[in-house]
């Protein structure tokens, strides 16, 4: 189901501050109105925690936090308690002459548990095994994948360029649904989420998001 391209809802009485006037999506409200002095906020310190390089995405799950670094072919583990330690350095993918680009992180949960990768230039889905730090079956093969998210109803996949959405199985990594235009898919689809009443996705190129049902498959 498409939902209509929101209207940016940030302003403020002047620069220092700023509203978040309640938005309606659909079914989905965020509110309420939301006020904060930058000049308090920028009082307070900040600093940080370890160097990154190319950091395309953060989670935090399993006690760790766990970081893609694109340059590297690799994902990071740290250890929160000490992050002085080096990180668990975890790569990607088996080809080190090509560049995999891991771009987007997910906590996968239920039959799907693990951190699932996109290796957006790899052209591959994998799942890090986080008892053992190794990438773990299934390892699924997807052209261009941008974002990922996965729980008992399956891996979803964002291609980006491809304009699909796809479902993929957790246990074995076969295809169970391939969403395109035909099915409400918008142009270049990009990050996606799990909520308990569908799978949200959302478009640069049409500034909307929209929701898939899995139980109906529209």
């Amino acid at each position: 189901r498409r939902i209509p391209p929101v209207e940016r809802a940030l302003g403020g009485d002047d620069r220092h501050r700023r509203r978040l006037r309640r938005l309606e999506l659909g079914e989905l409200r965020l509110e309420p109105a939301v006020e904060q002095d930058v000049d308090a906020l920028a009082d307070e310190s900040v600093e940080p925690a370890f160097a990154s390089g190319n950091a395309k995405e953060i989670v935090v799950a399993f006690d760790s936090i766990w970081l893609a670094d694109a340059d590297r072919d690799l994902v990071l583990r740290f250890d929160p308690e000490d992050l002085d330690a080096p990180p668990e350095e975890i790569p990607t993918d088996d080809d080190t002459n090509a560049s995999a680009a891991p771009r987007s992180l997910s906590v996968g949960t239920g039959a799907a548990e693990g951190i699932w990768v996109t290796n957006e230039l790899g052209d591959a889905v994998v799942r890090i095994d986080p008892e053992t730090n190794e990438v773990a079956e299934p390892r699924i093969q997807v052209e261009a994948p941008f974002a990922v998210a996965a729980d008992d109803s399956g891996v979803w996949v964002t291609s980006e360029i491809n304009d699909r959405v796809i479902r993929f199985d957790a246990s074995d990594g076969r295809t169970l649904q391939t969403y395109q235009s035909a099915d409400g898919v918008l142009d270049g689809p990009t990050a996606i989420a799990i909520a308990p009443n569908g799978v949200w996705f959302g478009s640069d190129l049409e500034s909307a998001i929209a929701r898939l049902d899995p139980e109906t498959d529209t």
